[in-house]
């Protein structure tokens, strides 16, 4: 149901509210401002996407449930392709991006899968922007974790796990994207 889905998340907090927001990962919570290297070799950090919905995504190719639901994924970012306001970003846990970029064109995946910086499977730790570290497991349990941000980079939904039918979240992200962040 559509209109429930929809619903579900709102309404979304005001911009004063977002003003007030604490750091974290949970509902009305600002999201850390992760740093990465965006798809084009941009490094780049979440508050740079303030203004758009964004999709957080931590897999990586050793990850078997990761590897599943990919596919499925890729079909969400592909009907969203021209939406300007919707951002996603794949970030590779524990292991090297060209790993998780070569697994995936072994795959026949075409994703936007950006660099998280990790150099390894002992490298746990991800960048904040500013320099800080952040052990991976502090933001995302288990793997793959994914959030969704509302345009002031509030957290508006998390799941743990793989997300189960990715094409559905379509609806949701067009809501957020379209009447968040007012």
């Amino acid at each position: 149901d559509a209109a429930a889905w929809r619903n579900a998340w709102s309404p979304y907090a005001t911009r004063e509210k977002a003003r007030q927001a604490v750091p974290g990962k949970g509902p009305g919570q600002r999201m850390f401002d992760v740093a990465y290297t965006d798809p084009a070799g941009r490094a780049t950090s979440l508050s740079a996407l303030r203004g758009k919905a964004v999709v957080l995504h931590f897999w990586g190719s050793w990850c078997a449930p990761c590897r599943r639901e990919l596919p499925d994924l890729q079909q969400l970012v592909e009907s969203m392709a021209g939406q300007r306001d919707v951002a996603f970003v794949l970030l590779q846990v524990r292991e090297p991006a060209a790993v998780a970029r070569r697994w995936a064109e072994t795959q026949k995946l075409s994703l936007p899968l950006s660099d998280s910086g990790s150099s390894g499977e002992e490298d746990a730790n991800l960048r904040l922007a500013g320099g800080k570290r952040m052990a991976d497991r502090d933001l995302a349990r288990n793997f793959p974790t994914t959030f969704v941000l509302d345009r002031q980079g509030l957290v508006v939904f998390s799941h743990v796990g793989p997300v189960p039918d990715w094409p559905s979240y379509r609806e949701l992200l067009l809501d957020v994207a379209t009447r968040s962040g007012r």
